[in-house]
């Protein structure tokens, strides 16, 4: 009878164990479960983090390149106007000189 109770007794132990074997194994899958949402959801909050911060960056690119070329084009304008006013004296200056020469001869 001995024999007979701790086989029974192994028997609900065994049973326990597997039970509770069981429910470690579901718990650890859940949390496996979870864990992979929550790296999911962070991996995509890093992605939109780092694609608002790149049209970011495009956007300041985009105004420098803009302004860059708004100063370029102004100081062409300068050199233009520039240049013109050198022509017009010198255009000025020859005909002064062929006026002259032709008063004298």
């Amino acid at each position: 009878m001995n024999i007979r109770k701790n086989l029974t007794e192994a028997s609900e132990t065994l049973a326990k164990a597997e039970t509770i074997t069981k429910q470690y194994e579901q718990d650890l899958s859940q949390e496996r479960r979870e864990s992979q949402l929550i790296i999911a959801s962070a991996q995509k909050e890093a992605q939109e983090i780092v694609a608002m911060e790149i049209k970011q960056a495009q956007k300041d690119t985009e105004a420098l390149v803009n302004e860059a070329t708004q100063q370029l084009n102004t100081q062409k304008e300068k050199a233009l106007l520039a240049l013109e006013e050198q022509v017009n004296t010198l255009s000025e200056q020859i005909k002064n000189k062929l006026l002259s020469g032709k008063l004298t001869a």
